[in-house]
């Protein structure tokens, strides 16, 4: 439970990451966030087991990330056509279809209006990366070369030029850069878990101080990236390279800790249960809350973020449990399997054989 309610938690923040109103009148608030929130969401998904790595299960993952994306990047693509003008459809339909092959946050924006949906080709990025590692030790390429090529890839990708980030399919330039910190991610956590164990007042506190140190660090010094285009701190500026990936990793150590005390934990839990269909459908219900407030002249105050942000949470997690409770469109939006998906589409040519064979039993 300690891992969904991070996940909620998580979404929560990425959702008061995105919503502006509130970033413009909170100073700090846009530095502090994105710094960790959308990474950290990386390493949860890296820390979870994966029970078999041959090409089915890497199918079905793919199929988890990709069907979603697809399904509400053509939404948004459609939205955004309707209303910036039938015109734009050569540049927009371009953009979509390199969108959706590339999966960079050039081409997301370029179609939709919203970078976002880059989470998942990168996710799924990192997923190649992850079966490509285990399958090349066990092919007995060596662990020191798998290592190596990890830490380059840490170490150069803020040298990334921005033509290879937009070209380059599954994100693969910040998936390549996210690989070493979700190794020590794993790491650090399987120690924090026995110690934990033993002595868990302490370890909360030790970590809670820790993070408290090093988001301080940085806020105090300026320093931030931001994931979407890879902008990250290479080795030509190790200080600031190794703290904005040791935040994440201890931010996100930290709530993991703080849920398994049970503070809050099912609450957020909730939230984490439908994370990926409240991270596709919170920009829509945003977009639409700010273009009317702009229409009924209101204000961009604080209080008008809170009133939008609450809205947009409560929205698309309506939208998420709604989804989740029909599961005709649960398999064909959110499919678990890569076959659950396909017989989902062809659920009336299925329903017509057991017809016909319950028909022939008879």
């Amino acid at each position: 439970m300690a891992v969904d309610a991070t996940k909620g938690a998580l979404i929560l923040l990425i959702i008061l990451g995105h919503n502006t109103i509130i970033l413009r009148n909170v100073d700090g608030l846009r530095q502090f966030l994105y710094n960790w929130h959308v990474y950290a969401f990386f390493l949860v998904a890296f820390m979870l087991p994966v029970r078999r790595y041959d090409w089915r299960s890497l199918l079905d993952r793919l199929t988890r990330y990709y069907v979603p994306f697809l399904v509400f990047f053509l939404l948004t693509t459609i939205l955004a056509l309707a209303v910036g003008g039938l015109q734009t459809w050569p540049q927009r339909l371009t953009a979509f279809v390199n969108g959706y092959l590339i999966g960079s946050a050039y081409w997301t924006e370029s179609a939709s209006g919203a970078r976002y949906f880059w989470f998942l080709p990168a996710l799924a990025g990192l997923t190649l990366l992850r079966y490509a590692g285990r399958w090349a030790i066990d092919a007995r390429v060596p662990r020191a070369l798998v290592a190596l090529t990890a830490l380059a890839s840490f170490l150069l990708a803020g040298l990334t030029p921005e033509e290879v980030l937009r070209w380059t399919p599954f994100a693969l330039p910040i998936a390549l850069y996210l690989v070493l910190p979700c190794l020590a991610f794993v790491a650090l956590w399987r120690w924090l878990d026995q110690a934990y164990q033993k002595q868990p007042g302490t370890t909360l506190a030790g970590v809670a101080a820790t993070a408290a140190i090093l988001n301080a660090m940085a806020i105090i010094s300026g320093s931030t990236l931001i994931l979407a285009s890879l902008q990250v701190y290479s080795v030509a500026q190790p200080v600031e390279l190794l703290l904005h990936a040791a935040i994440p990793i201890v931010n996100c150590a930290f709530l993991i800790l703080l849920f398994r005390t049970g503070a809050g934990a099912k609450v957020f839990a909730f939230f984490g249960n439908h994370s990926l269909l409240i991270f596709l459908s919170h920009q829509i219900f945003f977009v639409a809350l700010t273009r009317v407030m702009r229409a009924a002249d209101v204000p961009p105050s604080l209080a008008a973020g809170l009133v939008v942000y609450g809205v947009v949470v409560a929205g698309s997690t309506l939208l998420a449990f709604v989804i989740a409770g029909i599961p005709i469109l649960q398999r064909l939006i959110i499919p678990r399997t890569w076959n659950e998906w396909r017989d989902t589409l062809h659920w009336r040519r299925n329903t017509r054989k057991s017809r016909d064979s319950a028909a022939a039993e008879n």
